[in-house]
Order: structure tokens, then sequence, then C-alpha cells
């Protein structure tokens, strides 16, 4: 092999080797190594929040018609935080249940004892009212959580048996922004009786669309939302 041979491979691999990883995987960088200051930004925030970022096209689950608009990384991620700061509230719901022999008589139903009778609802929802703010708008968003329990009364008193069919979502006017419902479970505890409170946590994936500072960014991060349920 010649010595030119040598040298023009050696300066192939020199340049392959220059090639950062942003520019080899460019069509999944929403910025394409345009902006590396607001690039670097966002991947920090990435480490911060556990983001995953996606390029936005006609062909994505966000369209470019659906985004919210920042003007900074700052008030993007002052955004983040309040929707951080609405998990971990947790709204409380009470439900006012007949005695065991008015749950009969409504069932049509003649109970062994009214420690082995177990009642059913189906399609329970609670929902609430939860704010999305993007710094300068404050939308009528509402949080629902839908699912099915089962109760009996042990000494006339209402008690969780289980929980079961948890759905969440979103609705209202909520700035684009998607929920997608990935799993729920519940704990029972004492408020007044035993097992008459249900503690629920429901866990999705937030998925929405942004333009900051004029690039559009798809964002996808986990969330959960907690609410109780008491029988009275």
């Amino acid at each position: 092999m010649t010595n030119r041979s040598i040298m023009l491979i050696s300066l192939f691999f020199l340049v392959i080797s220059t090639i950062s990883p942003t520019m080899a995987n460019a069509d999944s960088n929403p910025f394409n190594n345009e902006n590396i200051a607001l690039e670097n930004d966002i991947y920090s925030l990435k480490k911060e929040y556990g983001f995953e970022t996606f390029v936005i096209n006609d062909t994505s689950s966000i369209k470019p018609s659906d985004t919210i608009e920042f003007n900074s990384v700052e008030e993007f991620e002052d955004f983040v935080q309040d929707l951080q700061k609405k998990q971990q509230e947790t709204v409380e719901i009470e439900i006012p249940v007949s005695s065991a022999s008015t749950e009969v008589a409504l069932n049509n139903t003649e109970p062994i004892s009214t420690q082995t009778t177990t009642y059913t609802r189906n399609g329970y929802l609670i929902n609430w009212w939860a704010p999305i703010q993007n710094g300068k708008i404050a939308a009528l968003s509402f949080k629902n959580v839908r699912f099915n329990y089962k109760y009996k009364f042990v000494n006339n008193k209402p008690q969780f048996v289980s929980l079961s069919n948890f759905n969440s979502y979103l609705t209202g006017v909520n700035l684009d922004i998607d929920w997608i419902h990935r799993a729920g479970n519940y704990t029972l505890s004492k408020k007044t009786n035993t097992k008459d409170k249900a503690n629920i946590t429901v866990e999705g994936t937030y998925v929405l669309g942004v333009v900051i500072a004029g690039y559009p960014i798809g964002f996808r991060w986990g969330g959960t939302w907690k609410c109780s349920l008491t029988l009275v």
C-alpha cells in the first residue's frame, strides 16, 4: 500500500471520529446542532426531570400546530415545576352510603349476614380542578380518575373490599397536553372506621409539544395523581 493510500485512509477515520453523536443522530435531535446552548439547557432539564424528547413533525404524535410557546428554557421549567407541585396534592372525597338494611332493600337481596354481602359500584369518578399554567395562561383543566369499587358492612359500618379497573385522563382546556394512563393502585386505611378510606394513586405519562425560543420540541415524562375516597 502506498504512502498516499495510507494517508487517505487515516484522514477518513479521523473525520469519522470527529462526528459527534448528536450529528450522527440528527433525525432524533430537535435542534440539529443549530443552537448548542439551548440544546445543553434542555439536556440538563432532561437529566433533572427525567424527560424524553422527540422531534415534532407531521408524523409525530404531537403535530407542529399543537404546541405551547415559551420564550425561554426558564419559563418552560417554571411550567414543569407547577405541574410537579400539583402532583403532591391529594384530593379527598367522602361518599355517603346507605345502611346495610337499606342496601339489602335496594338490591332486593337477602344477605346471609351483613359481613358477607358485598356491594359493587362500577365507573365511579373522582375529578377535580387542576389548572395548568404556562406562565401566561391558567387553563381550566380537570383531572379525572375512574374506577370500580366493592364494599360491605361490618357492624353496620361501610368497609372497602377492593378497587379495580382504574383509568385516568384530562378534560377541559388543557393547553394541548396529553395524559396517557399507565396504571392505578390503592391502599386501604382507617379514617373513622376500619378500611373506610381508599388511598388511590394513578401513574401516567404527560406528552406535549413546545416551542422554546423558536425551536419545536416534543416532551414525555412520567407523572402521578393522588386522590382518596371515604365511605361515610
